[in-house]
């Protein structure tokens, strides 16, 4: 899966803002046994678009869906609500021990479930541990 994802990250990174994408609507999914997280191919495009305005690198976007994949596997998350009363979204929260790093994983989910714990994706970032616990605290 990764692979897949690092590729369309490759090809999206290079294209223009609002350039369309083919098999838009295709999915890939991240998943457990317990969770599963549903990306359309137009949804990574505008996370690719949205981080590279953040200055994120190629490699650090990458990463993010590295991470992600690493924590839903390891079941090293929570899912809580976005307090942004705006987002009207669930956030996907990295919950592990994080010590040397200064960053962790935030996703935000489409707030409705489409099955029992199968969320589409709406965006992805990389938020500072302190946000992320006071994010952890108020579920």
């Amino acid at each position: 899966m990764i692979n897949r994802v690092q590729k369309l990250i490759s090809e999206y990174f290079e294209m223009e803002v609002g350039q369309y994408v083919d098999n838009y609507l295709d999915i890939l999914e991240f998943a457990n046994d317990e969770l599963v997280l549903r990306l359309r191919r137009k949804a990574l495009k505008h996370i690719v678009e949205q981080r590279k305005s953040d200055n994120y690198t190629q490699d650090k976007v990458l990463r993010l869906f590295k991470d992600l994949q690493i924590n839903i596997d390891r079941k090293t998350y929570k899912i809580v609500p976005n307090t942004n009363k705006q987002a009207n979204s669930l956030l996907f929260v990295e919950d592990r021990e994080i010590s040397s790093q200064e960053e962790g994983v935030v996703i935000a989910l489409e707030i409705i479930e489409i099955e029992k714990n199968i969320f589409f994706v709406k965006t992805g970032f990389y938020r500072s541990i302190s946000k992320i616990k006071k994010l952890l605290k108020q579920k």
